[in-house]
């Protein structure tokens, strides 16, 4: 009589991951398994030794080469797994501002070339591309191209220009575990003292817990009706009305800068843009009509304020002498 032997193997791997590197390792390895089970009995009879051999194939593809010899018949099975490389970072627009993800030491790590050590000595979380072009007195294109080479070593991550004005939206993600002291940490204007074993303990006035509790429900409460000012104005307005959140303090204790930075590098917030799209019935060389051509749908708050160097609450007042301006918000 047949008998019939059904097995199956597969990979356990992080949700986020790519799983086609791992397919062509996956597929050697069953049939490599399927070829040992018809002439040697390896899976039906050998479990024992199956599980030693799935620990070591744990390990060394994790170090990037597998060579194993199965069975006391030699039979060798070789697996590596080739990676895709890794994506290149997208162009560097003139408008962002670049903030620094490593310590200071961890970057001298690094063996950069003239250009990118003398920018990046210069990122301060404050200046987009356009001004540290100014400031370093270097050309804009290679200013652009040295943070993006930062940007794929992740060295920096890129921002958003810093404006009361600006509009977010809460993405929903979870803020947990030591992530909540980070942010306390970055984000508060308290005292950072050492404790008995020279560890860092972050001081409020407020108390730690009430400050974190703060915090998270702060960064919960935006969403893209609101400007940045409006959700803090709404929250003083609470505390005016006896709320037990003394939300007036808690905004005082808040570097609101640092405040936003964490929120959008760590995912919390988004950031909603203004693509002004302005409608004149004539031309002009006057500012107005410079700045309602480049007002198209297309080209974002940030992008007009880095051109003009002028707030986009001005320049959507200017254009407004001459024509109409409609705001269209999106992500």
């Amino acid at each position: 009589s047949e008998t019939l032997f059904f097995f199956c193997v597969g990979f356990v791997i992080r949700k986020l991951e790519d799983t086609n590197p791992f397919r062509p390792c996956l597929a050697r390895w069953a049939n490599a398994l399927l070829k040992l089970e018809v002439d040697y009995h390896f899976l039906s009879r050998k479990k024992a030794q199956l599980q030693s051999i799935l620990r070591a194939l744990l390990i060394r593809l994790n170090a990037g080469e597998c060579n194993l010899v199965l069975t006391k018949e030699q039979a060798a099975l070789n697996l590596k797994l080739f990676r895709p490389p890794k994506m290149i970072a997208p162009p560097v627009v003139d408008y962002v501002v670049p903030v620094l993800l490593r310590k200071d030491w961890q970057i001298q790590m690094f063996d950069w070339d003239l250009a990118i050590n003398w920018v990046v000595n210069n990122i301060d979380g404050i200046s987009n591309a356009k001004a540290l072009s100014e400031k370093l007195e270097v050309d804009l294109e290679m200013v652009e191209a040295c943070l993006r080479v930062l940007c794929h070593h992740n060295v920096i991550a890129l921002v958003d220009m810093f404006f009361y004005s600006n509009r977010y939206e809460a993405t929903g993600k979870q803020l947990e575990g030591k992530k909540i002291d980070d942010a306390v940490e970055y984000v508060g204007k308290g005292r950072v003292m050492m404790d008995d074993s020279d560890h860092k303990v972050f001081a409020s006035p407020l108390g730690d817990e009430n400050l974190k509790k703060a915090i998270l429900e702060l960064y919960y409460s935006f969403d893209r009706t609101k400007t940045m000012a409006d959700v803090f104005c709404d929250k003083t307005k609470i505390t005016a009305h006896g709320n037990d959140q003394q939300w007036q303090q808690v905004l005082e204790e808040l570097d609101h800068r640092r405040f936003i930075t964490f929120g959008v590098i760590h995912g919390l917030l988004q950031r909603i843009h203004n693509y002004p799209l302005a409608i004149v019935s004539r031309k002009s060389n006057s500012f107005a009509y410079q700045v309602a051509a480049q007002m198209n749908g297309r080209t974002c708050d940030d992008s007009l304020v880095s051109q003009f160097e002028r707030p986009i609450e001005e320049l959507i007042r200017i254009v407004r002498t001459v024509g109409a301006v409609a705001d269209l918000y999106a992500a």
